[in-house]
């Protein structure tokens, strides 16, 4: 366990694969990567055949598509579940955090069961939840980071832009196979211009691209 990670509570590493029947896992590989690296990191067992039988086990019967939730605790035993998965082409209603996060927490960069930073910020943002479902997060240096289950890209004319890792945000792989293919950018984004973007989606692997509404802007915005 890597010094300054609180092992106090218990915590396993997680990632969120879409499968579907004509394509099976998508990105798989990736997510089987970061899932690595991320065990790498925090001390924890790994063993890949082990996770990829498990998860032949979980789809073996579907036959719409999934969300297959991924859990490996610590002695790389590997759990999950498949949620059938509704798509929806309703823009996701989202408003800035409260407060901003601290870059040089570790939970931001890693894909876990410890998601006290994202809880915290759904709790406190403005206004019930029926209207802002997404919580918008920002840094101390006043940039952009991340939604709680996505990543962000803004469009500034005919330019996507996504926030660099390390403002404080997970890298989801999604975002890296986007980057990977030139089609969005990594730029710090300052909360200012984040409200001035001609247009804002959220981005993970399971949804791909959602558009996003900001239903609260500063007064002047």
């Amino acid at each position: 366990m890597k010094a300054g990670i609180n092992n106090e509570k218990p915590f396993s590493l997680l990632t969120s694969v879409l499968w579907t029947p004509e394509d099976g896992f998508f990105l798989l590989d990736q997510h089987l990567q970061r899932l690595e690296r991320s065990a790498n990191y925090f001390g924890f067992a790994y063993s890949r055949p082990v996770i990829q039988q498990h998860l032949q086990q979980l789809t073996v019967s579907l036959s719409q598509p999934h969300k297959v939730r991924l859990t490996v605790d610590s002695v790389g035993h590997p759990a999950g579940e498949a949620v059938p998965l509704v798509l929806t082409d309703r823009p996701v209603q989202a408003v800035l955090a409260a407060e901003p996060v601290d870059a040089a927490n570790p939970f931001l960069y890693h894909k876990t069961t410890n998601r006290e930073i994202y809880d915290r910020a759904l709790a406190a943002r403005p206004g019930p939840p029926a209207v802002a479902e997404e919580v918008i997060m920002w840094n101390h240096q006043g940039e952009i980071t991340e939604a709680t289950i996505a990543n962000v890209v803004v469009r500034r004319g005919a330019a996507l832009y996504t926030p660099p890792v390390a403002c404080g945000l997970l890298p989801g792989v999604f975002r890296a196979y986007l980057l990977a293919q030139g089609r969005i950018q990594e730029r710090a984004i300052t909360i200012p211009e984040f409200y001035a973007a001609d247009q804002v989606f959220l981005i993970n692997s399971v949804r791909r691209w959602r558009d996003c509404i900001l239903v609260q802007r500063p007064a002047g915005s």
